[in-house]
């Protein structure tokens, strides 16, 4: 692949976002034109050029049994809910604002389905018994405890708005090495009132967004081997107070990825080819701070997750291509009592000019 080009199509990597370590959360992963899917590369746009990217993430999630729920709460662990998966489309949209500044927005549509969690409700107490003589006992039965799983239906809306600037402020032609510097801001667009069955809101973790300002920052760094390109990053959010009075959790995402390139058809005058395909690895990890709900950290929250995901792009001329890439988990160490994740699965279409 021609240097000039993988960096130009690199650069639309830049739409991927850091993920929290919660198995009913989305990544909001971005398709690129070239590098990982995942991964934000460390290319930058050219001046006056843009992209556009549309997606579709569905998470799996390896959702609690009722009688699951059901044995966590008699333990006391309430609050502990379920989901059966999660499904988010998303928008990117990318502009050069110099050759080595690159500013992004990414806005997704989050959908979980079927939440369920264990309701404390009490029995009635038992009459009191009464004695022949017609002496009434001095203790009456106690009431109970009993426990019931609600399904407290589905959660769905628009989620928070990522703005995002990315400066490259290493390009060695001659080592084919970028490095980049990445400064974001989540800005709570996100829909913080759905409502469950019954009228009552859902819990902050369950809302598609979070009503919180959170900025994050990180780096990225691209190094180029001829048809292969490896990615490596890293990005820290923090998680300020949002609505409900939560703390999401500070989260860390980090990556690591290759990508080979190679071309079918007769190459054009620039040596170019028209189809091109990109075999794509990456190992991604996200760890996730505990949330905080008005001061108290939640124990069944945060965690760290590894996942690896192999991918493929099918490249069309330089203007467009489709993408997909399956995200397996290998590690994760979540905190409490919380549904793992079975797979994560990605795919969508990049335009660039």
């Amino acid at each position: 692949m021609p240097a000039n080009a993988g960096r130009t199509l690199s650069a639309l990597c830049f739409l991927a976002l850091a993920a929290a370590a919660r198995a009913d959360h989305p990544s909001h992963a971005s398709g690129c034109g070239s590098g990982p899917i995942h991964a934000p590369s460390a290319s930058t746009l050219e001046e006056g050029h843009y992209s556009l990217t549309l997606g579709m993430e569905y998470v799996d999630v390896d959702r609690f049994s009722d009688d699951r729920l059901l044995s966590l709460a008699r333990r006391g662990n309430h609050h502990v809910h379920s989901t059966d998966y999660l499904l988010a489309p998303h928008a990117g949209f990318s502009y050069g604002v110099l050759d080595d500044l690159t500013l992004s927005l990414h806005l997704p549509y989050v959908f979980r389905d079927d939440i369920r969690e264990a309701e404390e409700v009490h029995a009635e107490a038992a009459p009191a018994h009464h004695h022949e003589e017609g002496e009434e006992d001095e203790q009456a039965e106690e009431a109970e405890e009993v426990f019931r799983v609600l399904s407290l239906g589905d959660s769905a809306g628009i989620g928070d708005l990522l703005l995002r600037a990315q400066y490259r402020f290493v390009d060695f032609d001659d080592w084919d090495l970028e490095i980049a510097a990445i400064v974001g801001l989540k800005m709570p667009t996100g829909r913080t009132d759905d409502r469950l069955h019954g009228g009552t809101r859902f819990e902050a973790e369950s809302q598609p967004g979070s009503g919180s300002w959170d900025p994050q920052a990180g780096l990225a760094v691209t190094k180029r081997f001829a048809d292969v390109a490896v990615d490596l990053s890293g990005i820290y959010t923090i998680a300020n107070e949002g609505t409900q009075g939560a703390e999401l959790g500070d989260h860390v995402e980090f990556n690591l990825a290759a990508s080979y390139r190679f071309g079918f058809g007769e190459p054009d005058h620039h040596g170019k080819r028209f189809w091109s395909v990109d075999l794509i690895a990456e190992l991604n990890g996200e760890w996730s701070d505990k949330d905080k709900k008005r001061g108290n950290r939640d124990s069944n929250s945060g965690g760290t997750a590894l996942f690896a995901s192999p991918g493929v792009r099918f490249n069309v001329s330089e203007h467009w291509s489709v993408f997909a890439s399956a995200g397996v988990p290998f590690v994760q160490e979540l905190n409490g009592h919380h549904p793992e994740l079975d797979v994560r699965l990605e795919f969508g279409v990049s335009l660039h000019f």
